[in-house]
């Protein structure tokens, strides 16, 4: 099952389209066809991570939407995007929080 965190984060690429970007996670691969590339950025899949990031390519992301609840905070249109969309999430939680840490982050996204 996903979940779209209510504090959200997009790329300006994603920002604009975001109903297709949506529409392709709910949708992922069910057809089988390449996708457009996108990055997803979750809460992570073990407690020692702050997040997670995951791939439209990488192979178990089919597995992970299927089988688990997923947490959406943030989704890139490419990896440098992702990579500058992070930083962004960790200056936010930085500054709300003074440090970088996962449960820093699990409260910052909890916030309402």
């Amino acid at each position: 099952m996903v979940i779209w965190n209510k504090k959200f984060y997009t790329d300006e690429k994603v920002g604009k389209k975001l109903k297709k970007y949506l529409k392709m996670v709910k949708n992922y691969n069910k057809k089988k066809v390449p996708l457009n590339s996108f990055y997803l950025i979750t809460f992570p899949s073990n407690g020692d991570n702050c997040l997670d990031i995951y791939s439209a390519g990488q192979f178990w992301l089919d597995y992970k939407l299927d089988q688990a609840d997923l947490e959406i905070v943030g989704m890139a249109a490419s990896r440098d995007t992702c990579m500058e969309l992070l930083a962004d999430i960790m200056n936010d939680i930085l500054e709300a929080y003074g440090d970088i840490s996962a449960k820093a982050v699990t409260a910052f996204f909890s916030e309402e």
